[in-house]
């Protein structure tokens, strides 16, 4: 399996979308969250550049307003929130407006907050073991393992 087989066809661009969305949470796009933004774009079988990717740096700061959030299945949502989390620690600092997102984000997607904590401890689990990065190979893990949790009823 993999991060491509885990996430519905349907969810890929929405949670891309939520990505950027959290990569601009402080105003900015730093180095290791563009990284982190190509990778996702590449296991989601979006197009790395002159797409996706380039349309999600020049529009800069974003709100989850506009996304079709409620057309995510649950399993779909949650992983859209871990993938989120994740990518709120992609530089190592999540910022207050970062949690604050991740709060809207939770709440849009109607996850019981300690089923985000569970969601948010994997990511910076993984996040945390990660010295070089490969955002790539980080992120294949990090939904994969989710989805295998969660179809194992592993989440709280």
């Amino acid at each position: 399996m993999s991060a491509i087989d885990a996430i519905g066809e349907a969810a890929k661009r929405t949670v891309f979308e939520v990505l950027v969305c959290m990569a601009w949470a402080d105003h900015k796009l730093d180095a290791e969250e563009r990284a982190a933004a190509q990778a996702v774009a590449m296991s989601l079988g979006l197009p790395e550049t002159g797409g996706a990717l380039d349309e999600a740096v020049r529009h800069g700061t974003r709100s989850l307003d506009t996304l079709p959030l409620e057309s995510l299945s649950a399993r779909d949502g949650e992983l859209t929130y871990a993938c989120a989390a994740w990518m709120s620690l992609a530089d190592h600092d999540e910022a207050r407006s970062e949690r604050k997102l991740l709060e809207q984000l939770r709440l849009r997607l109607r996850i019981a907050p300690a089923r985000a904590d569970w969601l948010h401890e994997h990511a910076a689990k993984l996040r945390a073991q990660s010295s070089a990065p490969s955002f790539w190979r980080e992120f294949e893990t990090l939904v994969v393992t989710a989805a295998r949790a969660l179809a194992r009823g592993e989440a709280r």
